[in-house]
């Protein structure tokens, strides 16, 4: 597993131009955010398997932020909007997948140290 990134928001903003069927270009803005109070960790991340019995689930994944493990959110469908690919939720046995995986964690929370964790084993730390 490999982090390419890691992002906090306060909200998923997409603000691009796209040409309609007509041929027109009309300016398109969406955006969505995570529950008051809360903001979005998100993940940029590869995961490769070459070859064994063991399959990734792709919702064993928790972040650790102070004593504290949060899931994945595995709704996580919308971000294809944004055009970001969710990480894939089928359960990977060979090949490669290149996704993200998304957050949400109190504001409260966002001034700790961030571990990301696959079976509470660490793949990545502030």
């Amino acid at each position: 597993m490999n982090v390419s990134s890691k992002k906090e928001q306060e909200k998923i903003l997409f603000d691009d131009y796209v040409e309609m069927y007509t041929g027109e270009i009309e300016r398109q803005i969406m955006e969505k955010t995570p529950e008051d109070g809360h903001v979005y960790v998100l993940y940029e991340m590869s995961v490769s398997k070459k070859d064994g019995n063991e399959v990734l689930e792709p919702s064993d994944f928790t972040l650790s932020v102070n004593g504290k493990n949060y899931e994945r959110i595995m709704d996580d469908y919308f971000l294809l909007d944004f055009r970001l690919r969710p990480l894939t939720h089928l359960n990977v046995k060979l090949g490669t997948h290149v996704g993200y995986i998304l957050f949400e964690i109190p504001e409260s929370e966002r001034q700790y140290p961030k571990a990301l964790l696959y079976k509470n084993t660490l793949i990545e730390k502030e």
